[in-house]
């Protein structure tokens, strides 16, 4: 079995030692690495003081592990760098193994993961870096070693792309400009924040390294051309961005003032239309509140003549409850007269009657006396007729 070297770098922006006493995750880690959805192959690696075990599932036992391989502790420095050794090994009828040019990139994010916390991109972010591996012992701390320059040519293969990324997002919002797509700008916009929060924190761990003292080679004022250029494409990637954020900032600024503005005029219109309805409104109302004061007019004139008539009504009412009263009074006034009348008469009729019964008793007894003197009656009578002076009583008799 072949002994081998690998170093590590774990990005950091302190110059100070890895926690390697306090390791995230509880120094534990597990992994699925199998690439079917419905099988599973689990890793683990466990912190061992400064030590990594590597632990692999059992065969026949998804609960179980048996330990597969160690990586020792040998060296660290202040710029992230650890270095490890390890006997090569391959697992029996699988490519899962770690030799001199192999150590599973997975293996080298879960270690990873125990001492850097992923603040300014996602996980997935970190396949991009690969594990610097080596059968022979190197010093990491020797100005310009072979793994310094292995993480710094990575780091400036990463910050490139990034580039390479925000100059397709300019085209576009560029594109976009000319179209007045403000929200796809927008859009655009939001996308460039996200890469340039990840090139900034890819400057704040790749400083680290750049800015080492160790870094003598990839340097602005070197005299060797490629490695000046190295230097330049680190350095001016950084400050690509801010000029990018520059402008993008200018752009998003400009479409959401133009937005801004298209919403004040939509809005001035919608106040506009809502004026029109109100007036509308006003004037609907000041046609009903006219129709309103017609109809009180006309109600107050109803009541007017409502009034007259009810005083006229009570004038004739009073006016026939008097003649009534009068009728009344005259009818008892002519009634008491009557039965005054009647009984004046009445009595008038029974003195005449009492007079004349007198003098009928009278004259029948005259005519009892008289019987036999028929002739002097006659001579009587026919003085009567001459003399009309002479009083001769009526014998017709009043029944009233």
């Amino acid at each position: 079995m072949d002994q081998c070297f690998v170093v590590l770098w774990i990005p950091k922006v302190d110059h100070l030692p890895l926690p390697f006493d306090m390791p995230y995750h509880g120094g534990c880690l597990t992994v699925n690495i199998s690439d079917d959805p419905h099988d599973e192959f689990l890793i683990r690696v466990e912190a061992d003081n400064k030590d990594i075990d590597i632990f692999v599932q059992c065969e026949g036992d998804s609960n179980g592990f048996e330990h597969f391989l160690r990586l020792e502790f040998l060296d660290f420095s202040h710029n992230g760098m650890v270095k490890y050794r390890y006997v090569s090994k391959f697992l029996k009828d699988s490519e899962f193994g770690f030799d001199g040019r192999t150590f599973p990139e997975v293996v080298y994010h879960m270690i990873k993961s125990l001492y850097h916390k992923h603040d300014f991109h996602e996980d997935e972010s970190d396949s991009s870096l690969k594990p610097f591996i080596t059968c022979e012992d190197i010093d990491i701390h020797n100005p310009d070693n072979d793994a310094l320059i292995w993480y710094l040519l990575q780091y400036e293969s990463t910050v490139q792309n990034l580039v390479k990324k925000a100059q397709v997002v300019v085209r576009h919002a560029v594109e976009l400009e000319k179209e007045h797509r403000d929200a796809e700008i927008r859009k655009r916009y939001e996308s460039f924040l996200q890469m340039y929060v990840m090139v900034l924190g890819y400057d704040a761990y790749g400083s680290t390294l750049y800015r080492s003292v160790y870094n003598n080679r990839y340097r602005i004022d070197v005299h060797d051309k490629e490695y000046r250029r190295h230097a330049f494409n680190i350095e001016n990637s950084v400050k690509y961005f801010n000029v990018l954020y520059l402008f993008f900032d200018s752009k998003i600024r400009l479409a959401n003032n133009y937005s801004i503005l298209s919403k004040a005029e939509e809005n001035l219109r919608n106040s506009e239309e809502s004026l029109s309805r109100l007036e509308r409104t006003f004037n609907t109302s000041n046609r009903n509140l006219e129709v309103s004061l017609e109809s009180l007019a006309t109600t107050e004139q109803t009541l007017v003549k409502a009034q007259e008539n009810i005083e006229a009504t009570q004038k004739s009412a009073n006016s026939s409850t008097r003649w009534a009263i009068f009728s009344i009074v005259l009818s008892v006034i002519v009634a008491i007269v009557s039965l005054w009348y009647s009984i004046y008469s009445a009595q008038n009729s029974s003195e005449e009657l009492d007079r004349v019964k007198i003098e009928l008793l009278n004259t029948l007894k005259d005519l009892k006396k008289d019987q036999t003197n028929h002739q002097a009656v006659d001579s009587t009578n026919n003085l009567s007729l001459k003399d009309p002076t002479y009083y001769q009583p009526s014998y017709h008799w009043d029944i009233r």
